[in-house]
C-alpha cells in the first residue's frame, strides 16, 4: 500500500483550510455588499395634509436621506389597525423630501380617515411612521340642469355601460363646476368650464382596476401629470354651443402611466331647470401621445 507523505497531507490540509476561508470570504462580503448595507434609518413623516374636500387631499411626507430610499408613500384607511387600507406611492426620482401624495379624489365625504408615512429601504426594509388622521368635509350640493348622451370614443367596450339619459348636473355654489352621474363604471366624473368654454377635469377615479398596475384614474389631457407627451395649449376640451356638446379630451391612466386617451362626448339632449349659459364654440384638436400601455382591464361593472 501506497504511504502518503506528511508533506502530502499538510498540503491537501492547507488547501482545504484556503478554500474554506474563501468561501466565508466571499459570502461575507456578499451580506455586507448586498443584504446588510449600513446606514441610519431615515427620519421621514408627514408634514402637512392640505387641500382637503370633500373627496380628496393632498399629503406632503417628510424624508432625511431619500438616496437610502426606493419608494415613500402613505397607507390611507378609515380604521385605526390599518386592517384594510390603499397604499399611495411616489417612486424613483419622485422621492425628496417635501414630496406630495395627492389622493386623486378617492374618498368618502365627512370621514375620517388614518393615514400613515412609510419608506422602502434600499436594504429591501419596509419602516412605517407614526399615524395621524384628517377629516373629509360635506359633500357640495349639485342641481340637476340637463339631459344628455355620453359617447365613448376610447373605450368603446363601454358602450353598454352608459345609460341611455345621463343627467348633467351643475354645482349649486360654482355654476362653472358640472358633473357627469353614473359616468363610466358607475361614478361620477367632475369637471369644470371656464369662461372661454374650455374645459379640464383634475385626475379622479374611473371605478375599476387593471391587472397588476391599481386603480384607473381619468382627468382631460391639460391635467395629465406628464408634459412630455401633448401640448396643453392645444390638446383642449371645450364646449360647442352649436351643436350643444361637451368634447372631453380625456386621457385615462394607471401608476404606470398612461393607457389611452381621445376625444369623448356628452351631447345634450334636453334641459332642466337652469339658467346656465352655454355660449362658446371651438374647432375640435386631436391629441396625439408617444406611448401606451397595452394591458386589459381586470374588473367589470
Amino acid at each position: 500500500m501506497k504511504r502518503i507523505s506528511y508533506k502530502t497531507i499538510v498540503f491537501l490540509v492547507s488547501v482545504l483550510t484556503l478554500m474554506g476561508c474563501n468561501d466565508t470570504m466571499d459570502d461575507k462580503a456578499d451580506i455586507d455588499g448586498k443584504y446588510t448595507k449600513k446606514f441610519d434609518t431615515p427620519v421621514f413623516g408627514i408634514s402637512e395634509i392640505k387641500d382637503v374636500t370633500h373627496n380628496s387631499a393632498v399629503v406632503t411626507l417628510n424624508l432625511s436621506a431619500p438616496e437610502n430610499v426606493v419608494e415613500q408613500g402613505i397607507q390611507v384607511s378609515s380604521s385605526s389597525d390599518f386592517t384594510e387600507y390603499e397604499n399611495y406611492w411616489v417612486e424613483g426620482d419622485a422621492v425628496a423630501d417635501g414630496a406630495e401624495v395627492n389622493l386623486n379624489g378617492g374618498l368618502e365625504p365627512e370621514t375620517t380617515y388614518y393615514i400613515r408615512p412609510y419608506i422602502f429601504t434600499v436594504n429591501e426594509e419596509t419602516v412605517y411612521g407614526t399615524a395621524t388622521t384628517f377629516t373629509t368635509g360635506e359633500a357640495p350640493a349639485w342641481i340637476p340642469a340637463y339631459i344628455g348622451n355620453y359617447t365613448y370614443t376610447i373605450l368603446e367596450d363601454l358602450a353598454g355601460y352608459v345609460d341611455e339619459d345621463l343627467t348633467l348636473n351643475i354645482l349649486a355654489t360654482d355654476n362653472s363646476m358640472f358633473k357627469i352621474e353614473h359616468w363610466g363604471y358607475d361614478v361620477d366624473f367632475i369637471f369644470k368650464m371656464d369662461e372661454k368654454g374650455e374645459l379640464s377635469a383634475e385626475p379622479q377615479p374611473f371605478g375599476t382596476d387593471y391587472y397588476d398596475y391599481g386603480p384607473i384614474y381619468i382627468c382631460t389631457a391639460n391635467n395629465y401629470w406628464s408634459k412630455d407627451s401633448y401640448d396643453p395649449e392645444t390638446d383642449v376640451s371645450y364646449y360647442d354651443s352649436s351643436t350643444g356638446t361637451f368634447n372631453l379630451n380625456l386621457v385615462y391612466f394607471v401608476s404606470a402611466g398612461y393607457i389611452n386617451y381621445g376625444v369623448e362626448t356628452f351631447q345634450l339632449t334636453g334641459k332642466a331647470e337652469s339658467k346656465q349659459r352655454l355660449d362658446v364654440s371651438k374647432k375640435s384638436i386631436p391629441v396625439t401621445f408617444s406611448k401606451n400601455i397595452k394591458i386589459k382591464p381586470q374588473t367589470k361593472r
